[in-house]
């Protein structure tokens, strides 16, 4: 797996950078590499409704962070099962 994504992850949860710039890249990045996984789509479909500070029906950074928390285990884990 392209590690790309998790280092992307780390950014957004360390704070460093949680824009719509750097989320529309991982969920881009995030159907390319697992375009059938229902997982993975429930947390695109999160990520193309996100906007830093929230808004009406709109997802913000605490709710993306808890989000990407999960998401980083579960690539991990199939990281590790494609090994």
């Amino acid at each position: 797996m392209n590690n790309s994504v998790i280092k992307k992850i780390d950014i957004f949860l360390s704070r460093k950078d949680q824009s719509l710039k750097v989320t529309n890249e991982i969920e881009a990045e995030l159907l390319a590499l697992f375009p059938e996984d229902e997982y993975i789509e429930d947390v695109t479909d999160a990520l193309a409704q996100y906007k830093p500070g929230g808004g009406d029906f709109l997802f913000q950074e605490s709710d993306i962070e808890q989000k990407f928390i999960f998401l980083r285990k579960y690539l991990l884990s199939k990281n590790h099962q494609a090994e």
